[in-house]
Parts: structure tokens; sequence; C-alpha cells
């Protein structure tokens, strides 16, 4: 009961600050396959807000914090609008509810299996590392927090700079994206150049 009060208190700051309210937005699944590394498959997920693609489509490009995130962060990113990364805060909460849990598992659950495959990349090096990723992308109705990610000691570390994105709640899929004026240039982005953030894999 009292992370239900939580969560409800968050989404009614969230709500008067205005970051995001329902939206359209596109769910970027780059799955990562290396002929060469620790982790030779690896998935990656970015999100594309349609309203900040109207103004740039560079700004518009974000890391999704798909599963994983506490209580804490969800805090820190909906309403005190910073996503502390490798914070160290001792007590998080991750116990969200069941409205929440399930909420969340909509959103996976559409990812996975309204996603359509829009590209396929492959690099190669002289010293003969390969890497290979198939990019798909799934419109999304719904909620999320965007807010700027800070490393706990007030820098950034992952090779990027910028605003995350955490999802919050009323998901569907957004089937009428795909006859959309931007649709074509979302789908021709190139998502070669986003660096490998894996924020789901973030303890």
């Amino acid at each position: 009961m009292k992370s239900i009060l939580v969560i409800i208190l968050l989404l009614a700051g969230f709500s008067s600050k205005g970051q995001e309210s329902t939206s359209s937005f596109v769910v970027v699944t780059i799955e990562w396959e290396r002929n060469s590394n620790l982790h030779k498959s690896e998935t990656d997920y970015w999100i594309v807000s349609r309203k900040l693609w109207e103004k740039s489509s560079k700004e518009a490009v974000l890391p999704l914090y798909l599963t994983g995130f506490s209580l804490t962060d969800f805090k820190e990113c909906c309403t005190d609008n910073s996503l502390i990364l490798f914070n160290t805060a001792v007590g998080e909460n991750f116990n969200f509810g069941a409205d929440f849990v399930n909420s969340q598992n909509i959103l996976i659950q559409l990812i996975a299996t309204k996603r359509k495959k829009v590209q396929t990349i492959r690099k190669k090096w002289v010293t003969g590392h390969k890497e290979k990723a198939v990019v798909y992308l799934t419109p999304i109705s719904g909620r999320f927090c965007l807010c700027p990610i800070v490393h706990r000691d007030g820098s950034s570390k992952l090779g990027y700079d910028g605003q995350a994105a955490i999802p919050v709640s009323d998901f569907s899929h957004d089937s009428i994206f795909w006859s959309s004026s931007e649709a074509r240039q979302i789908e021709r982005f190139d998502y070669a150049d986003l660096p490998f953030l894996g924020l789901h894999n973030i303890q």
C-alpha cells in the first residue's frame, strides 16, 4: 500500500511539472551481436519523442531505462528532473506495486510483439572485430518521464550527454504511426552512431 501511495504522489508531481503527458513515442530496440566481446549478444533500448522530433531529430532520440530502475530512480527523474546513475543510496525500494508492474509488463510485451525491423547495421575493424546490429521500431502511445542523466560525482561517464526516459503508464500500440509524415524519417535515422548504454543493465 505504501509503495502505491508513493507512486501516486510521484505521478501527481510529474503531472504538475508537465515534463511529458500522454503522447506518441517510438521505442527503438537494437540487438547487437559481436564476434569478440565478453557479452557477444546484447540489447539496447532507445526512444524517439515525436514531440521533440518536430524541433530536432538529434535531441528527440533518448536512451530508455526500460527495466531495473528503483523508486529512487523514478523519483529522481519524474519529480527531481535528474537521473543520478550509479547512486549508492541506502535502502533503495523496488516495490512498485502490482498495478505499476503490470503496466510495465504491457509495455515490454508491446515492444516485443509490435516491433518492425527497419535496419541492419554491420561494422568491421582491421583487427577482425565485427559487430552486427538489428534495429526495430515500435510506435507507442503512453506516458514517460524525460530527464537529464547525471553521474553521482556530477560528471557524465557514459559517452552520452542528454536526457533519458523512464516509462510511467497508459501504454498502447500507436498503429497509425506508420502512415504519419515523420515515420519514414524516423525509420531512416542513423542509429549506427548511438552509443551502447544498456541502462536496463545498470545496477
